[in-house]
């Protein structure tokens, strides 16, 4: 049970970081090309990311 713990742990720690790794990217778009749909598209990642962490977060007060 705890290799498989690890395992998804794992596989979450590099999905986010290939999430960050696209908006700093999308980000730098934005800031070159002065796009607004790019910075749109950040925000609206950031915001959902934000509260799907807020979320984690709760459950795990929930259940002290």
């Amino acid at each position: 049970v705890e290799l498989i713990r690890g395992s998804v742990l794992l596989h979450l720690a590099e999905r986010l970081g290939a999430l960050y790794d696209y908006m700093t990217q999308r980000l730098l778009y934005a800031n070159l090309h002065n796009s607004q749909p790019a910075m749109e598209e950040v925000i609206k990642l950031l915001t959902e990311l934000k509260g799907a962490w807020e979320s984690i977060g709760n459950t795990d007060q929930a259940n002290r």
